[in-house]
């Protein structure tokens, strides 16, 4: 369940003026809550290791019953019709409007080739982000639109997984799909004029192992991610063995050449680069989701060479130019190192690497990026940034100045050998700066963030809170300057905790609305993600993933002590990898909050790994056809953890049925669950889309109103003081 980049964004005075109050006004006038609908307990027994475990609602799998279906659409319907009868509901939905559509541009994805700046805009209220291409990366470049998908469908469920220039800059390779549902058909775009051939190529990517694309150095042909076609293998292997091909423009996709993977786990997932300038392919092979990889490089003779293999501890390579490697090593060095492999061998091998920059003693190396002279290293201390500059022989440049409490998300090089840094803060919008190595000089582009809202009034703490076995957790902590603590503050605690990925400070434009409510949002840095490097990661994977939860329960709690808010009005937030982290806090600690959000949540650990995506998730999760991994999955496994009787927060569960990551059915299965079983009276809540995946693809207007619906059912529930409960 890799989130990546792509994270849905994450969720005092404005009533203290107009009502003199220190916390906001109660909600009223709500439209009555309807009861769920009735669900029927059908109980099927699975044994595992001699341990049977009992499911009521193992039906709800099976979205295509016209029972699950009927179910699903009630569920949403009850769900929908409270929400958006509330008065708070319409006021965020024209607050997000207001400050969003025609005032926010965001640029990502930013590329070189042939002289031209490629990269993807998302401007509401277009309902999809549009490929453009620039003259230059200067406010001076003039701009045009190559690709909107919404010429395409004019309803906007038509998106763009990604794409890539041709070395020349005159096409463009990406790939299409439909609802959110990551699976895409491979096409192409001639830039001059914005076309969309009809040459295509299908299954090239998908929500499991996802899919890449790189051009020969001539242009005249790609090497692409292929899954296999029907009758190629069994109906249950479709999605996985993935496999590198070469199409020829031009030519019948039958006739495409088969180059590598065959000998790759079924789990594998490849990534494709090009050298600049030169004729090397990069195939990054992960052994699914857990953080190991495999390295392989094509020379011009068309022979692929094993560079790395899963058990070397390298967890990123780049080109440095047209004729080094750089990569990013953990084994003995487990903040990591760097090395590097000149590519003038037709065989290159990590035997042949030298250590270019040692482990460091206070940081842990996180991202690098190099071009034919120079490199820079991208460490992390706890969240934070900071930039070093090398040589390519390893020897200290200096350091790059950003902002305190910063995070530099990407690094990209240009063509002249620049680099372009993605900068981002939790109070000012994200910043594309260039650096020059030869001056030494950080320079603004014309491409940073536009963002009609403000953060200056906003205060940023960072603090550190004692886990349940002695470890330091980070806490950030966004709140108005002055916010009195009394323990009454509406506040959100955002988690995630998995697969090595990190909570980086950025600025998310909705929580204005939230502030001027007198909210209080936090992000717990919990074990999992990456903020101190793989052994951070690696002490909340597998059995440790016990810890991902401790943590954020010791961080709910220290909100509450500290005064910040109290489980009366604390609620918690998170998604995909997050359900664990979300559902876990409110099935061991029922009393820490009072609402909790999910979205695209994991909540059924058990059976998680019997979807696609799922045995991705093995090497971070582990197997239950491990005995220990599946007790230690049992152990935490939010589902499975229920218990009739019990004082269970509100909870709003949100999913998507195009969804190839997360089922569903996890959201289903747990929505279910919690209605039969909690005594707080406080509303079980479930919202399934049928138009949307895990998060991808989005059309804007969709997502807009998932925000409303979000931030009004946390302010609903912890803004109330002393309103009534609302009966289930």
């Amino acid at each position: 369940m890799k989130y990546l980049s792509n994270r849905l964004p994450r969720r005092i005075w404005l009533l203290a003026v107009l009502f003199g109050l220190g916390v906001p006004m109660h909600i009223a006038n709500a439209q009555a809550l309807e009861a769920p609908p009735e669900t029927p307990k059908i109980p099927i027994s699975n044994e595992y290791h001699g341990q049977k475990v009992i499911d009521d609602y193992e039906w709800l799998e099976n979205a295509e019953e016209p029972k699950v279906r009927a179910w699903t659409e009630a569920q949403t319907k009850r769900t929908r019709s409270y929400l958006e009868s509330l008065p708070e509901y319409n006021r965020f939905l024209e607050e997000f409007q207001k400050d969003i559509v025609g005032k926010t541009v965001r640029y990502s994805d930013i590329k070189f080739a042939g002289g031209k700046v490629f990269a993807s805009k998302f401007e509401p209220p277009k309902p999809q982000p549009v490929i453009i291409c620039r003259t230059s990366l200067s406010k001076e470049g003039e701009e045009q639109t190559v690709f909107d998908p919404a010429a395409l469908d004019a309803k906007g469920l038509t998106s763009y997984d990604w794409f890539e220039p041709s070395p020349d800059g005159s096409m463009i390779a990406l790939s299409l799909s439909r609802g959110g549902s990551e699976s895409g058909d491979l096409r192409f775009i001639r830039v001059a004029d914005g076309k969309l051939l009809d040459e295509a190529i299908e299954h090239v990517q998908f929500g499991t192992a996802g899919g890449s694309v790189a051009w020969s150095a001539d242009g005249k042909g790609v090497f692409y991610t292929r899954y296999p076609r029907n009758g190629e293998r069994e109906v249950a292997d479709l999605n996985f063995y993935q496999q590198v091909y070469y199409h020829e423009l031009g030519s019948p996709a039958s006739i495409d050449r088969y180059e590598i993977g065959k000998g790759f786990p079924r789990i594998a997932e490849i990534l494709l680069d090009r050298s600049p300038a030169g004729p090397w392919i990069l195939a990054t092979v992960s052994n699914g989701d857990g953080g190991e990889y495999e390295h392989f490089v094509r020379n011009s003779d068309g022979k692929w060479s094993q560079v790395t293999k899963f058990e070397d501890g390298i967890k990123k390579v780049v080109f440095g130019g047209s004729d080094k490697l750089f990569l990013l090593s953990v084994k003995g060095a487990v903040r990591g190192q760097v090395l590097r492999v000149d590519l003038g061998d037709a065989n290159p091998t990590l035997k042949e690497s030298k250590v270019v920059v040692p482990e460091a003693a206070n940081s842990a190396i996180t991202d690098i990026a190099a071009s034919g002279t120079d490199l820079l290293v991208n460490d992390i201390v706890g969240g934070p940034s900071r930039l070093r500059h090398f040589d390519v022989e390893g020897h200290p440049k200096g350091g790059i100045d950003t902002p305190d409490l910063s995070a530099v998300l990407d690094m990209g090089v240009t063509e002249a050998g620049d680099f372009l840094l993605t900068v981002s803060s939790y109070t000012k919008p994200v910043e594309e700066l260039l650096y020059a190595p030869k001056t030494e000089q950080l320079n603004d582009t014309g491409m940073n963030w536009q963002s009609a809202v403000d953060f200056n009034d906003i205060e940023e703490q960072r603090v550190f809170v004692i886990s349940k076995d002695g470890t330091k957790i980070p806490l950030s902590i966004l709140m108005v300057k002055g916010t009195q603590l009394d323990g009454k503050n509406p506040t959100i605690l955002y988690g995630y905790g998995g697969f090595g990925l990190s909570e980086l400070p950025r600025m998310e434009i909705y929580l204005r609305s939230w502030f001027n409510r007198g909210g209080i949002y936090a992000i717990a840095h919990v074990r999992g993600g990456g903020e101190y490097g793989e052994p951070w990661h690696q002490a909340g994977m597998l059995l440790n993933k016990q810890n991902v939860i401790d943590d954020f329960a010791a961080c709910a709690k220290f909100l509450a002590d500290q005064k910040y808010c109290s489980p009366a009005t604390l609620g918690v937030f998170g998604g995909s990898n997050g359900g664990i982290t979300i559902g876990g806090l409110i099935t061991q600690h029922p009393d820490l909050s009072r609402a909790a959000a999910i979205y695209s949540g994991v909540l059924d650990v058990l059976r998680a790994e019997l979807e696609p995506n799922g045995e991705f998730n093995t090497t971070e999760y582990g197997s239950v056809k491990n005995r220990d991994q599946f007790l230690a999955k049992y152990g935490y496994s939010p589902y499975h953890h229920v218990t009739d009787g019990v004082k269970y927060p509100a909870v709003l569960i949100e999913a998507g049925e195009n969804d190839h990551r997360v089922g569903s059915w996890h959201g289903k299965k747990m929505a279910a669950r919690l209605q039969a079983a909690t005594s707080s009276g406080l509303p079980i809540l479930l919202s399934v889309s049928t138009t949307a995946g895990h998060g991808f693809g989005t059309a804007f207007a969709e997502r807009l109103k998932n925000e409303a619906t979000l931030y009004t059912f946390f302010y609903d529930q912890l803004a109330t003081g002393a309103s009534p409960i609302r009966k289930q």
